[in-house]
């Protein structure tokens, strides 16, 4: 009934589940028949395949927010890095989920059915390893194939990582992307920091001894703790507790051997050793040098540990990222 009078605009939900074969093939070909005779067809579906074959353009839902728009071909293009070898080994098991993960060139390994996916940026070049693993241990490889990037494929992806790692899965470097949530982290802590200290400024009446280096340990000390705590946030994990409880665990007590709420100066010898190791010490002090105008480790040497200390923080965070990306999460 809704197309007897030949609309313009055509909405159909799911139009095609509960059909055999044969008729969702016929609703297919009348909706693309529609369609070339200047019907707008509005389709929702949950059958990813055959969103790929009859949109002109796919927009992904997720949790109710539209994830994204774009022709089928482009959505995959954003996602090439999930590109992937397939492979079925004899006899098979659980037991290859590490080693296939550490072969070079591949960033994630999942097991599908009786077969492993092998996502790499070079299909190619992993073809070859694959064979050479198999023929070490002795397994007899049943099937292996190359698969490149589906609309289920970006679908999905989209759905489960969201726009951060879907950065990951374009044509940009690790380092960057870091350095880019590094960067959101600490205009959130200068943002956060601006109220206290107009709060001391205008409401107490407060007096500096060098602004310049105020503004100058606000900015360099927020993006040494954002790198900081990337670190926790890059741990390999799908449960926030596993990066929640090590996080506390680690940046509490670091508050209270910093010089926050005893001065270097008034602590034991043995307190201040501690003190030394922490990066916030030398923030801290930073700041005495900016408001005071005193400090104990010299402002310059506070400068060097806080840019030493960002530069280290991102060395682990790299190196968990791609082994959470190697082990699937």
């Amino acid at each position: 009934m809704a197309i007897i009078h030949k609309p313009t605009l055509l909405f159909l939900d799911e139009p095609t589940p509960g059909l055999d074969a044969q008729s969702a093939r016929a609703i297919r070909t009348l909706i693309r028949r529609l369609n070339a005779e200047g019907t707008t067809v509005f389709l929702t579906t949950h059958q990813i395949e055959e969103a790929n074959q009859l949109c002109d353009r796919v927009a992904i839902i997720n949790h109710g927010q539209i994830a994204a728009v774009d022709t089928p071909e482009q959505l995959k293009l954003a996602f090439q890095r999930v590109q992937s070898v397939e492979v079925a080994l004899d006899p098979d098991g659980g037991m290859y989920r590490e080693s296939l993960a550490a072969l070079p060139g591949v960033t994630t390994q999942i097991k599908t059915g009786d077969k492993w996916r092998l996502y790499t940026d070079d299909p190619s070049a992993l073809l070859p390893q694959v064979v050479d693993y198999a023929r070490s241990r002795g397994l007899r490889v049943v099937s292996l194939n190359t698969l490149g990037p589906s609309l289920e494929d970006a679908f999905l992806l989209e759905r489960r990582i969201g726009t951060y790692d879907r950065l990951l899965a374009a044509p940009m470097s690790l380092v960057s992307l870091l350095l880019g949530k590094t960067l959101v982290g600490a205009v959130f802590a200068i943002a956060v920091s601006v109220v206290p200290l107009l709060v001391g400024l205008l409401g107490l009446q407060v007096s500096l001894a060098n602004a310049g280096m105020l503004l100058v340990g606000i900015v360099l000390a927020s993006l040494v703790f954002s790198a900081f705590g990337l670190v926790f946030a890059s741990i390999p994990t799908r449960s926030v507790g596993n990066i929640m409880m090590p996080s506390t665990l680690v940046r509490w007590p670091l508050m209270f051997i910093s010089g926050v709420f005893i001065p270097l100066g008034e602590m034991a010898p043995w307190a201040r050793t501690l003190a030394y190791i922490s990066p916030l010490t030398c923030a801290q002090d930073l700041m005495n040098y900016a408001v005071l105008g005193v400090g104990l480790l010299g402002p310059r040497l506070d400068l060097i540990v806080l840019l030493v200390s960002g530069g280290l923080f991102l060395v682990p965070s790299v190196w968990m990222h791609q082994r959470a990306r190697k082990l699937g999460y």
